[in-house]
């Protein structure tokens, strides 16, 4: 059977015998599906964990105490490699720093503060 609605806020699960390295035996979490393609990020990897969570960005410390377990930056989020995606739960949420994904996921806007994108965030897990 083919799928031919979108896949936003669905898992897919990588095959074994899947060639690319980018995508073998991973999970990925899709944020956006259209007719021009798909952005997602992958669940089941955790970035070094030698890089402390700022990476340079002093923004992300106010949202540091908000990460989900394990508490560290996770690869597998946008392809160039400077760039984070964070994904949040919330209430109150302010739509121009809000992307919805589900009902209650949504990308968030890292370089607000957690006040500036919902009056109350739950949990955050950040992609790089």
């Amino acid at each position: 059977m083919i799928w031919s609605g979108s896949t936003r806020g669905r898992l897919l699960v990588a095959t074994p015998p899947l060639g690319d390295p980018n995508f073998d035996r991973t999970v990925v979490y899709v944020l956006d599906h259209g007719e021009l393609g798909a952005v997602g990020v992958v669940l089941n990897r955790t970035d070094d964990p030698e890089l402390p969570v700022d990476d340079g960005l002093e923004a992300l410390s106010a949202w540091e105490h908000l990460l989900a377990p394990p508490g560290r930056v996770f690869a597998g989020g946008p392809v160039a490699t400077d760039a984070l995606i964070a994904l949040a739960t919330g209430d109150g949420r302010h739509e121009d720093a809000w992307g919805p994904v589900t009902d209650e996921v949504g990308t968030v806007d890292l370089s607000l503060t957690p006040d500036e994108v919902a009056d109350r965030i739950g949990q955050v897990r950040i992609f790089r």
